[in-house]
């Protein structure tokens, strides 16, 4: 495997430096606790496992919500009384709404189910958003493993159960075991495909909600060079799994999309275009991702944005043929000239986007403050999902 770059010096420094971080780990384990209960939310507790103590089990401890959170947790008060279930349950961890998160931070549990475990198991999400509908992606990512949905509990209030397995997380965004691999490869398997492509670009051209510019130009002449263009929102999840599986080459801006190389065979190439001109991105996740499947990793700076953002934003982002994706194309010989370049439309478009942002949640330099403001603020409130949730309401209404 290798890791391509092509960016300026302190792009380069920045993604060597997390690369480094990054580490690939053998063998995981799966804990058995009786009599347990699991705790969905609550604001005096974590989310996650609890023994017949009432003590926290950190196995159990959630990527997102938790990290090191078990150390810091209160025991349950006594005497609570919990419904309780006969049966033996996997803990998996949480729903998570967004699919890209809960590919890269939720799945990390699912090698188990294709370990030896009590005939009669079933297998246990925790869910808080209980006005919310599960998303159907959490059913179909079970489906593929053959996993059907009488066998599957999403949890909405703390429960006893008969006996809890806990598998041990094998991704915690730094570090990863080889069986998280294996999980996707269950699935590709099961996943039947129609067509197949050795190259694949993913557009995010086909959002809803469209914050990135400049790409079908970029998409224009990734076609040209032999790449099927692929809309993933469009697709069921098992049909983007089948096209991802058989591609030797996948393209497109770092985000959810890319994570997709998790189904890919070893020995591929994953491309990804930065789309933001500060230098923090998901590099880090991406080249996880590529180190577990064993693919080579290209990172392409490919932002021409005049408002600096942060990978993260809704500050409208717009990508061009600069001199990072000039050298690109040269170094891998794709083919294009003037007319595949006509990115004066889109580069209005985007003006107009940043300036319609602008006027609803002001420049950088103001959102900077009142990120603070809300940082600072949210240290006031007592309870840590309150916080959360608090700062999540006031970045979306302030900050967009």
């Amino acid at each position: 495997m290798f890791v391509n770059v092509f960016g300026p010096k302190e792009y380069h420094e920045y993604v060597h430096q997390q690369c480094a971080c990054c580490n690939v780990k053998k063998r995981p384990n799966i804990v058995r606790v009786d009599n347990g209960w699991v705790c969905v939310y609550h604001k005096q507790h974590v989310m996650g496992v609890y023994d017949a103590q009432n003590k926290f089990v950190s196995e159990s401890n959630l990527m997102q919500k938790n990290s090191n959170s078990h150390r810091v947790s209160r025991t349950p008060f006594m005497g609570k009384m919990l419904p309780y279930i006969d049966v033996d349950v996997v803990f998996l961890g949480d729903v998570h709404w967004h699919f890209g998160h809960f590919l890269l931070e939720h799945t990390n549990r699912l090698w188990a189910i294709k370990e030896k475990l009590p005939s009669g198991v079933k297998y246990l999400f925790i869910y808080s958003e209980v006005a919310k509908q599960v998303p159907q992606y959490v059913y179909s990512f079970m489906e593929l493993m053959g996993v059907t949905r009488e066998d599957i509990i999403i949890l909405e209030q703390d429960t006893r159960f008969r006996n809890i397995y806990i598998p041990e997380s094998v991704c915690d965004g730094k570090n990863v075991f080889k069986q998280w691999k294996s999980t996707f490869d269950v699935m590709a398997n099961n996943a039947q495909a129609d067509e197949v492509y050795d190259k694949i670009y993913l557009s995010r051209t086909a959002l809803d909600k469209r914050t990135v510019f400049g790409e079908v130009a970029i998409e224009n002449i990734f076609r040209k060079n032999g790449f099927h263009i692929v809309y993933p929102e469009k697709l069921p999840l098992a049909k983007q799994v089948a096209l991802v599986k058989n591609a030797h080459v996948l393209a497109g801006c770092y985000g959810t999309a890319l994570h997709l190389a998790l189904f890919m065979k070893p020995g591929g190439r994953v491309i990804g275009i930065k789309r933001n001109s500060k230098d923090a991105d998901n590099c880090a996740s991406q080249y996880l991702i590529n180190s577990v499947a064993n693919l080579d990793s290209v990172f392409v700076w490919g932002s021409v944005e005049t408002e600096k953002t942060q990978h993260f934003t809704s500050v409208p982002q717009i990508i061009g043929l600069n001199q990072y994706m000039r050298e690109f194309f040269e170094k891998y010989g794709f083919e294009y000239d003037a007319q595949d370049w006509e990115s004066n439309t889109e580069f209005q478009e985007y003006q107009e986007s940043l300036k319609q942002y602008k006027k609803k949640f002001g420049g950088a330099c103001r959102n900077k403050i009142k990120r603070t403001v809300i940082k600072i603020t949210a240290c006031l409130i007592p309870v840590r999902g309150w916080r959360g949730k608090y700062r999540s309401w006031m970045k979306h209404r302030f900050v967009g």
